[in-house]
């Protein structure tokens, strides 16, 4: 923020009796920066109150300074005047470099992380099969297998037992009859034709049940059979339901494996299309980073042209006398070159970036005093001004020169 204001500058250089040696450039300067004139203000006292030409030298010169660094331009000799700066290296302005921002940083590392992150592959288990029914078939396999080699015995047939009490009942029966009759023909006198008959009645059916034992063998054997045929058809009833549920099991798995497969495809096709995506967005990427480094390199090659451009100017701008910084006329050229050696003590102040002290001595470009140098070759970077053919005999060098290694500024009052 400003110390002074525009006002107050006015009114300090006008009672310092100064304010008509202000340039209009000074005076556009100090209307943008009151600061600025104030400074400038004083350098023109710190002038005015020296009594040596090396002091108003050096107030002048430190003045041309300020205004070189904060407008671009010196006030002469006087500090009355406008000179624009000689162009040099430290004047050349560009345009910042292109900067990369890769618009795709956050789909890549999205990408990347889920890529990363996408995991194994995992499905529930397979179904498993549990024979509810082997305990039955194991039991009825069995069952067969420890099945005894037939045999018969009567005296443990029950339907022989019910026999054999029929037939006694009745064989009893007929003995008894054949007695009653006998008894009753022979006047109830026991004989022995009655013995007989009641023996042959008895036999009769006591043969009778005997030739039931090979009806009730054939019986209990093709009981024996129809067991037999009777338990292997409960086995092949039970594996039956069993085979039924074997094959509901052989479904479910097959459809399980088809669905797992399936699932899998998925799996891999997602993973596929996240690696494509991520492979397509790295493609972008590069592409976008190759059209950067495309308009970087075209960004240099174009600075460099500028830069070329101004070293040409530097090169190409005449260094004569005066103070306006282009190249005059000839007829002005003649008319402001020293035709006689610079003297007075004026000429004893020699600034430049690099080194101070240096002066021209004597008549022309034969003598000139380096340091602590003497040749008879002009001090780089002197050069010879383009529109003149020879150095003029002591002239004074140029206030302000330039070139590619620095620059230097010369300010003498005269």
């Amino acid at each position: 923020m400003a110390r002074y204001t525009y006002d107050q500058f006015r009114q300090s250089a006008q009672n310092a009796g100064l304010l008509n040696e202000f340039s209009q450039a000074d005076l556009m300067e100090a209307q943008k920066d009151p600061d600025f004139g104030m400074t400038i203000l004083k350098y023109k006292q710190d002038y005015h109150n020296a009594t040596t030409d090396e002091g108003r030298a050096r107030a002048n010169y430190a003045a041309n300074q300020y205004r070189s660094s904060r407008g671009g331009y010196t006030g002469g000799g006087d500090g009355g005047s406008f000179a624009q700066d000689w162009l040099s290296p430290r004047d050349f302005q560009y345009g910042s470099a292109p900067t990369y921002s890769n618009p795709y940083a956050d789909d890549i590392a999205d990408l990347w992380d889920q890529q990363k992150n996408f995991g194994d592959f995992t499905y529930e288990d397979a179904p498993v099969y549990n024979n509810r029914y082997d305990d039955e078939i194991q039991d009825l396999i069995q069952g067969i297998l420890d099945r005894p080699d037939f045999s018969y015995d009567p005296e443990t047939d029950l339907l022989y037992q019910q026999y054999r009490k029929q037939y006694n009942r009745e064989g009893d029966r007929a003995v008894a009859d054949a007695l009653g009759a006998a008894a009753a023909a022979s006047g109830g006198i026991p004989s022995s034709y009655a013995n007989t008959a009641a023996a042959q009645a008895g036999n009769y059916y006591a043969a009778q049940l005997t030739d039931k034992i090979p009806e009730l063998y054939e019986l209990a054997y093709n009981q024996y059979l129809n067991d037999y045929q009777m338990q292997l058809s409960d086995l092949g009833v039970v594996q039956g339901a069993e085979q039924s549920d074997y094959d509901k099991y052989l479904n479910a798995l097959n459809q399980y494996n088809t669905d797992r497969n399936f699932a899998y495809n998925q799996y891999l096709n997602n993973y596929d299309i996240a690696n494509n995506n991520l492979q397509t967005a790295l493609g972008l990427q590069d592409s976008s980073f190759n059209q950067y480094l495309a308009a970087l390199d075209q960004f240099n090659t174009d600075r460099n042209f500028s830069y070329g451009q101004l070293l040409d100017e530097i090169d190409n701008q005449p260094y004569w006398p005066g103070s306006t910084g282009i190249s005059p006329s000839s007829t002005t050229w003649a008319s402001t070159r020293r035709t006689t050696p610079w003297t007075g003590s004026g000429s004893s102040i020699w600034t430049s970036s690099n080194t101070t002290g240096r002066r021209p001595t004597g008549t022309g470009r034969t003598s000139w005093k380096s340091g602590t140098t003497t040749g008879s070759s002009r001090p780089r970077p002197w050069r010879r001004p383009r529109w003149t053919t020879s150095w003029l005999p002591a002239e004074r060098p140029p206030p302000i020169w330039s070139s590619r290694l620095g620059t230097a500024r010369i300010i003498l009052t005269h």
